[in-house]
């Protein structure tokens, strides 16, 4: 899901995304991938692949625990 307001989620570790390289992930997700709060993910769309700074972890029952938060103006444009 991609938000413009990071504001209620309940974060158990690091911060909200504060910059376009950033992410936030759920601390279910960052357990199964074996990664924390300050370590990069490499996420690919379509022919596009970036690297985010994970900038911290939170909770939330979307999609069973596993997702993540980024800023929209983040993701390559797709037609």
């Amino acid at each position: 899901m991609c938000f413009t307001d990071f504001s209620d989620l309940p974060y158990t570790q690091g911060r909200a995304p504060a910059a376009l390289n950033e992410i936030a992930i759920t601390s279910l997700l960052l357990d199964d991938l074996g990664l924390k709060a300050g370590d990069y993910v490499s996420l690919t769309l379509g022919s596009s692949k970036d690297t985010f700074l994970i900038s911290g972890a939170y909770s939330a029952m979307i999609n069973n625990g596993l997702s993540v938060q980024l800023w929209s103006d983040s993701l390559p444009a797709h037609g």
